[in-house]
């Protein structure tokens, strides 16, 4: 079972598929009901007080129609709610899942078998390839807790380099009332990032990390600051560690810069990568979870537990990174005959930054996404010249809030 390590509203996201045509509400309720059996660890609810997790019937999840904003606050942190929702639109089904159970990985593991099975009921044709079936059982290892697994019995030594102390750049506007978002998605042809991205020596994450870095710098120096801007970026395990857990298994990073081009920007994230994702690190970085979340939160009550992290939240909120990306990637499924157009992915409400950007690409289209509870946007409009500057425009904007 997930280790509830938090059980706020702050840190949730949702992975979204665009559909060709219409959603039937009716039908995705019956594959609702037989998919949600598949995935046994994301059918759960916060034991009130103390740590632990209760699993819920079946019959509870039931689906509703998306609402206007993002990541609203909608789970009470004790309330008898499942920690994931599945939600639909006009041509739109999703997913909205607390960081605790999965992250986004897992996120389109499910909502990719959640489809499967509503098409079959559809009376389409589906390729079951890369994609879970809801008829077989979850095996053993889905459950595992990758951290307990692959961590040492010693505690590692960071090699990361990282100075949380140092004076940062620190983006100021005017948050929204009751926190809300609002998160815009842009679509773009991939082969233009991809071709961009190898003018710079780059793959596509490292491209778009340092065109968020330059957007960051621009703002920074128009202010007349001179401090370090900070990305913090998630490194997905599963490519290093042989594992099949549909849990959270995530390492951040955070890298630093004080200036530069887009080139001199890739060059520094590259290296910073290397460090980054060096087997003694990722190991150190393991343990340290370990000694977090199960050998000092779990002496604690669940009151006591979710103080002590808010707390955290409070103080490291001031030394964190001015913004986080996350690239979840490529998907890979034939879903496209069934209608699937594209997926997007909005990260959890932004705690310490006023912006989550996160990417996903599928068939040709790169969907990116800025969730932010700032008022202005003129962050955006610097990032989308910065990609102009390379020949890359968006080809659609969606707009939630």
């Amino acid at each position: 079972m997930p280790f509830a390590t938090v059980s706020n509203t702050r840190s949730q996201f949702r992975v979204i598929a665009n559909l060709d045509k219409k959603v039937d509400p009716e039908v995705l309720q019956k594959a609702v009901d037989l998919t949600v059996p598949r995935f046994p660890m994301y059918t759960v609810i916060i034991r009130r007080r103390w740590h632990g997790l209760r699993t819920l019937q079946v019959a509870d999840m039931n689906v509703e129609a998306e609402p206007f904003n993002p990541q609203r606050v909608h789970y009470h942190r004790y309330a008898k709610k499942p920690l994931f929702k599945i939600m639909y639109g006009e041509k739109m089904i999703c997913v909205e899942l607390y960081h605790i159970l999965s992250d986004g990985n897992g996120g389109v593991a499910f909502l990719n078998c959640l489809l499967g099975c509503y098409f079959e009921l559809l009376g389409e044709e589906v390729d079951k390839t890369n994609i879970l079936d809801y008829k077989d059982t979850a095996t053993e290892e889905e459950f595992e807790d990758g951290y307990l697994r692959f961590a040492e019995k010693k505690k590692g030594k960071i090699n990361n380099a990282r100075s949380l102390g140092r004076a940062q750049f620190k983006l100021k506007d005017k948050v929204m009332k009751d926190r809300f978002n609002i998160s815009t998605t842009y679509s773009f042809d991939l082969a233009a990032i991809k071709a961009a991205s190898k003018s710079f020596g780059a793959t596509l994450h490292e491209y778009l990390a340092a065109v968020i870095c330059v957007t960051f710098l621009r703002l920074r120096d128009e202010q007349g600051s001179k401090k370090c801007i900070r990305l913090q970026m998630p490194i997905d395990l599963r490519k290093r560690f042989q594992t099949s857990t549909l849990t959270n298994f995530v390492a951040t990073t955070q890298f630093e810069t004080y200036g530069g081009d887009k080139k001199q920007l890739v060059d520094e994230i590259r290296e910073h990568f290397k460090i980054a994702t060096h087997e003694d690190e990722l190991k150190a970085f393991l343990n340290d979870g370990k000694t977090l979340m199960h050998g000092i939160l779990g002496f604690f009550p669940r009151f006591i537990s979710d103080f002590l992290v808010d707390l955290g939240d409070t103080l490291l909120g001031e030394r964190m990174s001015n913004t986080s990306f996350s690239n979840l990637g490529l998907v890979k499924n034939n879903l496209y005959k069934n209608g699937v157009t594209d997926y997007e992915v909005i990260g959890g409400n932004p705690m310490y930054a006023p912006f989550y950007i996160t990417t996903i690409s599928y068939n040709g289209i790169c969907n990116l996404t800025f969730s932010r509870h700032i008022e202005g946007d003129t962050y955006e409009k610097y990032f989308l010249e910065e990609l102009a500057k390379d020949g890359i425009v968006p080809t659609k904007t969606v707009v939630r809030k």
